[in-house]
């Protein structure tokens, strides 16, 4: 069933999105599809103690998606007789099921991140803010092999605390195999003024080791570009036409809700990484929650979630043909689309979409 070789690679279909946003049933997880826009509840037996779900880039020799999430063991919680364990826990879909779940020694911080090669290495956070790479299939067993945290064989950014989160690794070319993160400055994520921007990470042929780091969004000809306070949940995707695109999230310092930008990848080139211009950036939607941004298979949408008047709500947004279109008034940071370009989804008992439009 785990037969790396009957694996096709594949766009990641499914994201977990945590059942507190939802008014119903709020400790049900939730999956979006991100190719029909249904959005449906998970089964609590079976998915109980997982969160942060995210979708394996391929299928397995049975057409089935792998989800891996962090895993609580909340039973242990209940019992009373000690705290439950923490770690990670893997189900198929569809059907939908767990395959099993592993506890760790230390928690696990945010949405645990598939390896793109198709196999069955996962990297994540740590509760020490430090990025874990470890293989599922060897994390039990009679000599199992625990995750190791990432060896930086180069200098952190510099005013960088040790905390990393929102790994992301793409199989995209234009990549180069680099990897995104959300570095923090500041003593803690917890910490008032603590801020955070994206860097590209290269790691070792192994993945075991961080041999290059640069900062992910500069300005054309200048350097380092002014950003906001913080960056967060960084995704890519390509557009209809193939062009690599990155999505994130964004605010000021002492705001509330995030921003939703949209940006061209540059491509790599000798000597260099890949490059995110600033000067091209599109804002997509503003009053965002912090939820993970997902492109669709076909590149015409990105899905987010979104808190206005304090209500949450997931939206499939439109991807404009051009990314760095400019709107009316000559700024690359337009408000949100029109209700025209968006396609207002909504659960049931089953999942549904209703009101979904095509793009402008």
């Amino acid at each position: 069933m785990l037969d790396r070789s009957a694996r096709t690679a594949a766009h990641p279909r499914y994201v977990g999105i945590g059942g507190r946003w939802f008014g119903d049933r709020p400790g049900t997880l939730r999956l979006l599809d991100t190719e029909t826009g249904l959005v449906s509840r998970c089964p609590d037996a079976d998915w109980q103690g997982l969160d942060e779900l995210s979708c394996s880039p391929w299928r397995d020799g049975e057409g089935r998606y792998h989800l891996m999430g962090r895993w609580h063991d909340f039973a242990a919680d209940q019992s009373g007789d000690s705290p439950g364990a923490t770690g990670v826990g893997r189900g198929t879909f569809p059907p939908s099921r767990v395959v099993d779940h592993v506890g760790f020694e230390f928690a696990v911080w945010g949405r645990p991140c598939w390896a793109p090669d198709r196999s069955d290495r996962i990297l994540f956070t740590g509760g020490d803010g430090r990025l874990y790479l470890g293989d599922f299939l060897k994390l039990r067993g009679p000599a199992p092999s625990p995750p190791q945290p990432l060896r930086w064989q180069v200098d952190p950014p510099e005013g960088a605390t040790g905390w990393h989160r929102d790994p992301c690794w793409s199989d995209l070319p234009a990549l180069g195999g680099r990897l995104l993160i959300s570095q923090l400055y500041g003593l803690s994520p917890t910490r008032p003024g603590a801020s955070s921007h994206l860097w590209w990470l290269e790691l070792s042929p192994d993945g075991e080791s961080i041999v290059g780091a640069e900062q992910a969004l500069v300005l054309e000809g200048v350097g380092l570009s002014p950003s906001q306070d913080e960056e967060r949940m960084p995704t890519v995707g390509v557009d209809h036409t193939g062009r690599p695109l990155l999505a994130y999230l964004a605010r000021a310092q002492g705001q509330v809700n995030w921003e939703l930008w949209l940006m061209p990848i540059e491509p790599m080139t000798s000597g260099r990484g890949p490059r995110v211009l600033t000067t091209a950036r599109r804002k997509l939607a503003e009053e965002c929650a912090p939820v993970l941004p997902s492109f669709s298979a076909d590149g015409r949408w990105i899905y987010a979630g979104r808190t206005p008047n304090g209500t949450f709500r997931l939206e499939r947004l439109a991807i404009p043909a051009d990314a760095s279109e400019r709107s009316p008034s000559g700024s690359s940071s337009g408000g949100p689309r029109s209700d025209k370009s968006l396609g207002l989804l909504e659960h049931g008992p089953t999942g549904g979409v209703i009101g979904a439009s095509a793009p402008s």
